[in-house]
């Protein structure tokens, strides 16, 4: 008995660990991009030319024809500087800059939970 216990224990610990932040929704507000929360609150304001859903906590995003890579709190982690950019996927992105394709890994000092 005292096994099972400690089994349950252990699984409520590591579910509670696990669970994820809220889960943030584009959004297109006249032509400029931003993410809700699923209450509908804006999280990140409409700002970007254009935005992808996050990946590994991390959402590309397009201001002033170059692309890049914010947080969930709309922090730039890697600056726009990209002609084109890909989600992340295993830790790299396909990125795109000057004529040149190539992957992206997310900075080692990012905590990045998923949104």
């Amino acid at each position: 008995m005292k096994a099972a216990t400690a089994i349950i224990a252990l699984f409520t610990l590591s579910t509670l660990a696990a669970q994820e932040p809220p889960r943030l929704l584009l959004v297109d507000v006249y032509g400029k991009y931003g993410f809700i929360s699923l209450s509908g609150q804006f999280v990140i304001p409409p700002l970007f030319d254009f935005a992808w859903g996050f990946s590994e906590g991390l959402a590309p995003v397009w201001a002033c024809e170059e692309a890049g890579f914010i947080d969930a709190s709309g922090r730039f982690i890697i600056p726009p500087q990209f002609s084109s950019v890909r989600w992340f996927r295993d830790g790299l992105a396909g990125v795109e800059l000057d004529g040149k394709r190539g992957f992206v890994g997310k900075p080692e000092s990012a905590d990045l939970p998923q949104p």
